[in-house]
């Protein structure tokens, strides 16, 4: 941090004879010290008191020429400047310079800097993964720079490549977002980009940062390479045992760009000695011609459905519950409604359950005509 001496007046209201030819120091708290970079202009503010010796000078004096030998130096300044202001200085004001150069004069001063640090890169992580599909303006992540020195600033921050096709750096944020459609690439499960940032700090010190972001064939960060989806696959379906050729019909996305060609294919059924009933014909689950489906045989069967889109492949189940039909022969059997009356004074009525049906109940017994 380079250190520069703040307002005089603030230590010294003027100048006794007894002070003459001594030197005064005076370092600055850290809240108080400056940067000071090329062209700056140091000065102070005395009130009308002249606190900082000088001496007079005469710019007649002038170096030796091959005409003209003089050998007395000339110490007159030639950017000393002295303004009027209209009222007493209070700390962060900002004056517009108008000052009159002094020609005839020569301050004594003297400022000691110390050595400015250079700002650093220093960041949690240098890596991040983000789905190939993420929209533009999506923040991947906070970029920043570090800088111990107090009062220093960056005056310039800007990616290495302007013209990064798939990234920018947003000053305002601090953060690096997408700017357009992220490389998909059918086979390749990784893209691997490396996007750096430099930024100079106001002193002209320059650090650069860098990180790498891997786009990835997939939907999320737990499952980053299982795609396609399947958005609308129950995890259980009823079919009756009736139920021939088609069985069911699902769909598939793929969250990637494009969409990719899926496949869809058949694996197996649990149990596995069913498998060579089923079939998948694009995205339907079929029974073949001469398979059938019965419950008392097997009541439930577990379909192992695979689909691929050139890159990943994603597995998943389906259960069919086999439901039971009912015929005619397997009605429940009829029943006779007999005359109303008393049967061993046991008082009963006739009730109608099902069509077809006719129940007699009696006070602890069911009257059945075969």
């Amino acid at each position: 941090m380079q250190e520069g001496f703040p307002n005089a007046c603030d230590f010294n209201p003027g100048i006794d004879d007894t002070e003459v030819n001594k030197i005064f120091k005076f370092i600055p708290d850290s809240a108080d010290r400056i940067t000071v970079i090329a062209d700056d202009l140091i000065g102070w503010f005395d009130g009308g008191a002249n606190i900082i010796g000088y001496d007079n000078c005469s710019s007649t004096y002038n170096a030796s020429t091959s005409n003209h030998r003089d050998l007395r130096p000339n110490y007159c300044p030639t950017q000393t400047y002295r303004m009027t202001l209209d009222k007493e200085p209070e700390d962060e004001d900002v004056v517009l310079w108008s000052g009159t150069r002094y020609i005839d004069r020569v301050y004594v001063m003297q400022y000691t800097t110390v050595e400015n640090t250079p700002p650093y890169f220093n960041l949690s992580r240098y890596h991040k993964t983000i789905p190939d599909h993420s929209d533009i303006d999506f923040s991947i992540m906070d970029f920043y720079f570090n800088d111990t020195d107090y009062a220093d600033w960056f005056v310039l921050v800007k990616p290495e490549h302007d013209a990064d096709p798939y990234f920018y750096y947003d000053t305002f944020a601090k953060s690096v977002h997408v700017k357009d459609r992220l490389p998909h690439i059918i086979g390749t499960q990784n893209y691997v980009h490396e996007f750096i940032v430099w930024a100079d700090d106001s002193c002209y010190n320059r650090v650069t940062g860098t990180v790498t972001i891997t786009s990835f064939n997939g939907n999320d960060l737990v499952f980053p390479f299982q795609p396609p989806t399947f958005p609308d696959l129950p995890k259980r379906i009823s079919i009756s045992e009736s139920k021939i050729g088609a069985l069911y019909t699902f769909s598939v996305n793929d969250p990637s760009y494009g969409p990719d060609n899926i496949i869809c294919q058949y694996e197996r059924a649990i149990p596995n000695s069913e498998s060579h009933k089923f079939y998948i014909a694009g995205k339907t689950i079929y029974l073949y011609n001469n398979a059938t489906l019965d419950k008392d045989l097997n009541p439930e069967y577990e379909i192992v459905i695979s689909c691929n889109d050139g890159t990943d492949t994603t597995v998943t189940f389906l259960k069919i519950e086999i439901t039971k039909e009912i015929t005619d022969s397997e009605a429940p059997p009829d029943f006779v409604l007999i005359e109303t009356g008393v049967i061993f004074a046991a008082t009963f009525i006739a009730v109608v359950i099902n069509v077809g049906a006719v129940y007699i109940m009696m006070m602890n017994s069911l009257v059945i005509t075969p």
